[in-house]
């Protein structure tokens, strides 16, 4: 199963790499649209800074800010893969961090609990929520315990019927494509 995984990882990650800015930036737009009334309710959000043509969520950062909301990101430590979510007031606090993910320049800690919600990036989704990540597991150990609601976010291209999954890997509750919203 891990080489059918490895498969999948470089293709998408092929597939990707080949968007043009013109099209990340109108499906990811499309997309905020589509997170902005799933999160209409929540105050506090964990979001994520793209890179590799992931699907942008900048502008629904910068909407939620000028809304009063708390907004954390990931920050991944590049020694042990744990990811601690740090608030951010604006995008100028933001940097290229480990594995060239941007993450804010000061880290102010808040608790994954206190998050009403969390988006998640992945390569790949599928209908069940299971999500396809970078093989660290970062992702699946921060949120092993994590009750709140988990939106997963990806093209269109990247959602599948099933992908390979491990017993350790933790499904989303919603998937979010330029196309549509998939509740798990």
């Amino acid at each position: 199963m891990e080489n059918s995984k490895k498969e999948l990882r470089l293709r998408l990650k092929a597939e990707r790499s080949g968007m043009s800015h013109d099209e990340v930036t109108l499906k990811s737009a499309v997309i905020c649209e589509k997170l902005s009334k799933l999160l209409r309710d929540k105050r506090s959000v964990m979001a994520y800074c793209s890179s590799f043509n992931e699907v942008n969520v900048d502008s629904l950062m910068k909407a939620l800010i000028a809304d009063g909301r708390t907004v954390a990101v990931p920050v991944t430590d590049k020694k042990t893969s744990v990811i601690t979510p740090s608030a951010i007031e604006g995008l100028d606090e933001i940097k290229r961090g480990a594995y060239g993910i941007r993450e804010p320049i000061n880290i102010r800690k808040v608790h994954i609990e206190d998050m009403e919600a969390i988006i998640v990036p992945g390569l790949g989704f599928d209908r069940k929520g299971t999500r396809l990540g970078f093989g660290k597991g970062c992702y699946d150990r921060f949120l092993a315990n994590y009750k709140g609601l988990k939106i997963g976010v990806c093209y269109e291209f990247q959602l599948f019927d099933e992908i390979p999954s491990d017993e350790y890997d933790v499904p989303m509750d919603i998937i979010v494509t330029e196309s549509g919203c998939y509740a798990v």
